[in-house]
């Protein structure tokens, strides 16, 4: 079967970790853990791993605003 998806869809339906996440937003791991385990963000579990769709997370940090 041939692969329909794109690049950039491929690369927005990929999975990124804690470690991934902490260096997107510029924070440590045990911030970004904590972050990832806050209510509204779209992550998922892995096995004992916390995980999310690049695509998610990109909606999600789009959609935080400081007041």
């Amino acid at each position: 079967m041939k692969n329909t998806l794109t690049n950039d869809e491929y690369r927005d339906m990929r999975f990124i970790g804690t470690q991934e996440v902490a260096t997107v937003m510029g924070c440590s791991v045990p911030t970004a853990r904590q972050i990832m385990h806050s209510e509204g963000f779209p992550a998922i579990k892995v096995g004992n791993r916390l995980c999310v769709m690049v695509s998610s997370f990109k909606e999600w940090a789009a959609s935080q605003q400081v007041m």
